[in-house]
């Protein structure tokens, strides 16, 4: 068995994941997404603004909104 790095989605990707068509993938291309999805999520998280007040910070909450609707979506499709 190989063990490969998932890397997580860059600002681009993440921007484009409503752009995808998730009834086009394969299971196994779903379980790749939700890996790299997953693994975005603390990447996200870790880049928390500290102005609770700010437009950077609705953005990042919106972010994390993104990963986790992506992470239950994605989870349902491979059940």
């Amino acid at each position: 068995m190989s063990e490969f790095a998932v890397t997580p989605l860059n600002a681009e990707e993440l921007d484009g994941l409503d752009e995808l068509d998730l009834d086009q993938m394969d299971a196994q291309a779903l379980c790749l997404l939700l890996e790299r999805v997953k693994a975005t999520y603390p990447v996200v998280e870790g880049r928390e603004p500290q102005d609770p007040d700010s437009e950077e910070y609705l953005l990042w909450q919106e972010d994390l909104e993104t990963l986790d609707d992506y992470i239950d979506e994605l989870t349902e499709r491979l059940q």
